[in-house]
């Protein structure tokens, strides 16, 4: 398989060496580069590509701006000297994040990890949904404050939700705070792994240790089954009953 990038930086040196680390790489092939988002945009309109690096600050449309007007968003990778965009890069849904100077084996990594990505997508388009989980990463990255932290979705237990805030409460009797809506975290979650059993709480299916009518137990913790999600939840741990 072979991935299929582009490049946008608007500093040359920066792009030259993405052409040489990529060209060290057997299965990553750079289609272009470009010193302008504008020009990358017109590339775009008559050519598909796997994925996009990216720097942000540049002159005329700059990186976010551009991820903004982006219709079809392949995989993107940011590349950037500055950490303080990390937060808005990943509200963007970008795939990983590389502060320059990046070194060669951390662009070894983005590349292993976006291979392993387009391989499961394309391992999930040739499979039904009966036969392949439809999901894509076992972690998560959630905003917290001035920072992004990873969150492993096998130490998750359940997550409580407050306005427009969420608390993922972890194995180890952590609790995350993020600034976001539970309808926003439920559609990044994993369907299989996890399920909504009220307006404020989503449980781990693998951390429930029992189930009574209206609640149910995450270990000593009591959390309440709501009419509107019992029928959606029993369903889905019915066929688990024996």
């Amino acid at each position: 398989m072979i991935i299929r990038s582009i490049a946008i930086d608007d500093e040359y040196p920066a792009l030259r060496q993405l052409q040489e680390f990529s060209a060290k790489i057997p299965f990553l092939e750079v289609m272009a580069v470009f010193q302008s988002a504008l020009k990358a945009l017109e590339f775009l309109k008559n050519e598909n590509v796997d994925l996009i690096f990216l720097d942000i600050e540049m002159k005329g449309l700059d990186g976010l701006q551009f991820l903004s007007v982006l219709k079809l968003k392949p995989l993107i990778i940011i590349t950037s000297a500055h950490r303080q965009y990390a937060c808005d890069a990943y509200d963007k849904e970008v795939f990983d994040y590389l502060l320059k100077p990046i070194s060669f084996a951390r662009f070894v990594r983005a590349a292993d990890r976006a291979f392993d990505q387009m391989r499961l997508k394309q391992t999930v388009n040739n499979s039904t949904a009966q036969d392949y989980p439809l999901y894509r990463l076992d972690y998560i990255f959630v905003k917290t404050e001035y920072s992004m932290t990873r969150i492993d979705l096998n130490g998750i237990s359940y997550i409580e939700g407050l306005k427009e805030y969420v608390s993922i409460f972890t194995d180890q009797n952590k609790r995350i705070v993020s600034l976001q809506s539970m309808k926003k975290l439920e559609q990044n979650l994993p369907e299989k792994l996890f399920a909504r059993i009220h307006r404020s709480y989503i449980v781990s299916l693998a951390k429930i240790t029992s189930v009574e009518r209206n609640r149910l137990f995450v270990g000593d913790k009591s959390l309440p089954i709501s009419e509107s999600y019992k029928k959606y939840f029993f369903e889905k741990i019915g066929r688990n009953i024996i």
